[in-house]
């Protein structure tokens, strides 16, 4: 596992002139809008991708783990009117974690299909189809009371641009079979640092994205950069067994985040969220959660036509995971994104 972290590591560093212009994973609007995510929340190896200070922390001490997640924005009037109107925007995910105590390895692949459009021709949908491969190596060290952490992101795509889709078999074609270009301006690297604080019932975490992120090709430091990328979450939950030791038939969780400290408020949100987690067995429960982000939020001042409100629902049983999952635009709930993700760690 060491010689393998530091081949990739050194790899990662002496491929930096190859990164530029840091952006998201991929223009994609479409946002993992899950309840179930904070910077403040521990335990679970998937809040590292939250916080990096959450790796020292989790529960359980599996050495791998793999993952695949699927979403997709629907509009109910190109649902409604068009041909295929079932594929608007789509992205999935395979994730491969190589986990120790303080350090993980985790390699990220899978296709988006975006810029939808109509084919004058033929009137089918037309997209740029992207394959996206991302890698990300997360350090984290706890001492009581308190942990940190950090990590190094970086990625490429390529593009299949203005692709004709006809049927279901011609998109898993398109996005799994067939031949991509080069694409300029998808690369991505950065540097990021988390905290995390925690006594009892509460926690409060705090991330920064971005300390270090390549523009134009060079490795770059922004207080810009810092405050847009910086997010901030409180959290609290109830206990999971009670004072005679026996496990609590429901524990409640809470968080509330802002993120985005700019004068530009395109970078900011606010995300309260809050679950119940029924606790069947030790190894074994359903969490119902449910979530409400603003977009472009500027100190508490609500704005629905901003919002985006979320239902999740997440099983696990020992090393499994599934959810599912709905988020809806609060302006007119005219556009859907259903989510579907499965884990398991060994």
């Amino acid at each position: 596992m060491k010689r393998l972290l530091a081949i990739l590591l050194f790899s990662l560093f002496f491929s930096l002139p190859a990164f530029s212009d840091i952006e998201s994973v991929t223009s994609f609007s479409l946002v993992e809008n899950s309840p179930f995510t904070s910077v403040a929340y521990y335990g679970d190896f998937q809040d590292i991708f939250s916080n990096p200070a959450a790796l020292p922390l989790r529960e359980n001490e599996g050495a791998f783990l793999v993952s695949f997640k699927s979403l997709d924005n629907i509009n109910f009037d190109i649902l409604r009117e068009e041909n295929l109107g079932w594929l608007q925007e789509h992205y999935d995910q395979t994730t491969l974690s190589f986990l120790s105590r303080y350090v993980s390895l985790s390699i990220m692949f899978g296709s988006s299909f975006e810029d939808r459009a109509l084919s004058f021709s033929s009137n089918q949908p037309l997209f740029n189809i992207y394959s996206n491969v991302d890698i990300e190596v997360d350090f984290g060290y706890a001492f009581p009371y308190f942990s940190i952490g950090a990590n190094l992101k970086g990625g490429n795509s390529m593009v299949r641009s203005a692709r004709e889709v006809d049927n279901l078999w011609d998109a898993i074609a398109n996005a799994w079979f067939s031949p991509f270009d080069r694409y300029t301006g998808r690369e991505r690297f950065s540097i990021g640092v988390g905290v995390l604080f925690y006594m009892r019932n509460f926690s409060l975490g705090a991330t920064i994205g971005e300390i270090f992120s390549l523009q134009s090709g060079y490795l770059e430091f922004s207080w810009l950069g810092i405050g847009e990328s910086t997010t901030i979450s409180i959290a609290a939950e109830g206990n999971r067994f009670d004072k005679n030791g026996d496990l609590m038939i429901v524990k409640p969780r809470a968080s509330l985040t802002y993120s985005g400290f700019s004068n530009r408020p395109v970078v900011s949100y606010i995300e309260i969220a809050g679950e119940l987690d029924f606790q069947f067995l030790p190894n074994a429960g359903l969490d119902l959660g449910v979530g409400y982000l603003e977009r472009e939020h500027r100190f508490f001042d609500f704005k629905a036509q901003n919002g985006t409100l979320s239902i999740y629902l997440k099983a696990s049983y020992s090393s499994l995971q599934a959810a599912l999952g709905v988020s809806m635009d609060t302006s007119s709930f005219n556009t859907i994104s259903p989510f579907f993700k499965f884990t398991y760690e060994m």
